[in-house]
């Protein structure tokens, strides 16, 4: 039958399990990380075990706060996998932006950034919807459950959830320049749509490797998903972006493929 993306991800996980995924690259603090297919969907049925034993359900929407990253993709996906809607937030948006997207999209859960904890944290009274937080990084939160803590505590079987590429997945909001953000609506088929089109695109194989570099929580996230549609690896490059830093990143990591985009 048609196949979504959560299917990619085991089919992934099943033929080349020991294959680099994702690679996150941070220049700044000179750290670099990768993860195989094998434990991408390990971790991300893990954390959306978790979450379905926090009592998220299929149509509860979930918040993702944060910067590119390998472990804001293992959200995203764990996400998908419950049945849940994630909603990518912009993470520049003000207190205000966020609590009309709250207001707008009733999140039962959210999942941040470790750098946004303490913004958060003085929102939780108007934040009366969700109730479960969970923090990306690498402290302990004092009232907040962590990301690691989800993997820790949720089973690596397969997500007991069946899902149809007619279902909805992912509520993303548009930052547009005048006015309030807009709530625009994807479903699986819709993801996959992007997916196969750009795949087909740029004739995307298993060999190539991507260099990834605007914001996920924006559609651009596109680029990504059509390089996990052929196997690919996607390179996530995410501080202090230059040309320079670019073009040596694409010699160090022997990118195929690279998303240039206008400095935003």
């Amino acid at each position: 039958g048609p196949m979504n993306l959560i299917d990619v991800i085991a089919k992934f996980a099943r033929l080349s399990p020991r294959s680099t995924a994702f690679v996150e690259v941070r220049a700044l603090s000179g750290l670099r990380q990768e993860i195989p297919w094998g434990e991408f969907h390990d971790r991300t049925n893990r954390i959306a075990n978790r979450l379905l034993q926090k009592g998220i359900q299929k149509g509860d929407k979930v918040f993702l706060l944060g910067r590119n990253s390998i472990p804001w993709l293992e959200a995203y996906f764990a996400v998908l996998k419950t049945g849940a809607w994630v909603v990518p937030l912009n993470f520049r948006f003000t207190d205000e932006d966020l609590l009309y997207c709250a207001g707008v999209a009733e999140p039962s859960a959210f999942i941040l950034d470790e750098e946004y904890a303490g913004r958060v944290r003085g929102l939780r009274n108007a934040l009366n919807t969700v109730s479960h937080y969970s923090v990306i990084g690498p402290d302990r939160a004092e009232e907040f459950d962590t990301l690691e803590d989800l993997v820790r505590n949720g089973s690596p079987q397969s997500v007991p959830v069946v899902l149809s590429d007619e279902d909805d997945c992912a509520l993303y909001f548009t930052s547009g320049t005048t006015g309030a953000p807009k709530p625009v609506l994807h479903g699986h088929k819709a993801l996959m749509s992007v997916a196969a089109t750009e795949a087909s695109n740029h004739s995307f194989v298993s060999s190539d490797r991507f260099l990834m570099m605007p914001p996920m929580y924006h559609l651009a996230i596109g680029h990504l998903l059509a390089v996990m549609l052929a196997g690919g690896c996607s390179v996530l490059l995410t501080e202090q972006i230059s040309p320079r830093l670019i073009i040596e990143t694409v010699a160090k990591e022997r990118l195929t493929a690279v998303f240039l985009l206008v400095p935003w």
